[in-house]
C-alpha cells in the first residue's frame, strides 16, 4: 500500500483538535466508553488505545481514572496529536500516559507493549490494509479475563439505492488519489446527497450536524472527511468478527451492530477466556 493511497488521517485529527474540540465533546467520549465498558470499569485499569487519533479517547480513559495508558498510531500526525493533548490536560500525568509511534501488523512492537486490562481499537484496524492481521495482533495484550473493544465496519451488500461496500471502497480509492478540488467537490455531493435522505424522511438535516459530536465525538464536516477518505478500507459482517476473535480465545461480552444494510462500525466487546 503505497503512501499516496492512504488517507491522512492524522491532519484530519489535527484541523479537529484546533476546530472542535472542547470540553462538551470531552465529556462525550467519556460517556463513550462508560456505554462501551460500564460506569466505573476503567478506574485504576489498564489501558491500550490502538490508533488513538486524536488522542480524544485516550484522555477519556485517563480522566475515567485509568491508572495507566498507552496510545498509539501508525500516523505521525496522529501521534503528534495525540502527544499535544496529553501534554495540555495530562502533563503532571506523563509517566502515567505513553505515546508513541507503531504499527498493529508489526507482531514484534505489539508484543513489546505488554499485557492490558483493556485494548481499545475502535474504527481502526479496518484502515490497515490488513484487516484480519491487525484484528490478530491487536488482541495479543489483552490479558486473561481483559477486555477487548473493536469497532469494524459493516459488509453492506449493493441493491437498489444502495452502494455496496465494494463500491465504497472505489469511491474512498477515488478521493483519496483526486485533487483537493476534487475532494471538496466529494464532499458537497456527499453533503447534499444525505441532506436529501433526510428531507426525503421528512428529518432535518441540520440537525443532525449540529448534534453529531454526540454519537460520534468529532463534527460531521471532519468525519464526513474521514469516511470519504478512509482508504485502505475493509469490512466484515457480524458474525464473522465475532468467529474469528472467538477463534482467538476470547468470548463476546456486548456487542452493537448496526442495521444490517448500515455502512457504519458494528462494535464489539470480548472478553479474554482465562484457559
Amino acid at each position: 500500500m503505497t503512501e499516496e493511497k492512504r488517507f491522512a488521517f492524522g491532519k484530519n485529527w489535527q484541523s479537529f483538535r484546533v476546530d472542535a474540540l472542547d470540553a462538551r465533546r470531552i465529556e462525550e467520549a467519556e460517556h463513550g466508553l462508560e456505554r462501551l465498558f460500564g460506569l466505573g470499569a476503567l478506574q485504576g485499569r489498564t489501558v491500550l488505545d490502538i490508533g488513538s487519533g486524536s488522542g480524544l479517547m485516550s484522555l477519556a480513559a485517563h480522566r475515567l481514572g485509568a491508572s495507566r495508558i498507552v496510545s498509539f498510531d501508525f500516523d505521525p500526525d496522529s501521534v503528534a496529536c495525540t502527544r499535544a493533548l496529553r501534554d495540555e490536560h495530562a502533563r503532571a500525568d506523563e509517566a502515567a500516559w505513553s505515546v508513541t509511534r507503531g504499527s498493529v501488523l508489526d507482531e514484534d512492537f505489539v508484543r513489546s507493549l505488554g499485557h492490558f486490562d483493556v485494548v481499545y481499537a475502535w474504527g481502526v484496524l479496518h484502515h490497515t490494509g490488513d484487516l484480519w492481521r491487525a484484528l490478530t495482533h491487536a488482541a495479543l495484550p489483552v490479558r486473561p479475563e481483559g477486555r477487548f473493544a473493536v469497532a469494524i465496519y459493516n459488509r453492506v451488500e449493493g441493491a437498489l439505492g444502495r452502494f455496496s461496500s465494494e463500491s465504497w471502497t472505489r469511491i474512498k480509492a477515488s478521493y483519496v488519489g483526486g485533487s483537493t478540488l476534487r475532494q471538496d467537490l466529494m464532499v458537497g455531493v456527499f453533503a447534499a446527497w444525505q441532506a436529501a435522505i433526510k428531507l426525503s424522511r421528512f428529518e432535518n438535516p441540520l440537525r443532525e450536524v449540529r448534534e453529531y459530536h454526540k454519537s460520534r465525538g468529532m463534527s460531521w464536516l471532519h468525519d464526513a472527511r474521514d469516511w470519504l477518505g478512509g482508504y485502505p478500507y475493509e469490512f466484515a459482517t457480524v458474525d464473522e468478527v465475532s468467529r474469528y476473535v472467538t477463534h482467538l480465545g476470547f468470548r463476546t461480552d456486548k456487542l452493537l451492530p448496526v442495521p444490517t444494510d448500515g455502512w457504519g462500525n458494528n462494535e464489539f466487546v470480548f472478553i479474554r477466556d482465562t484457559a
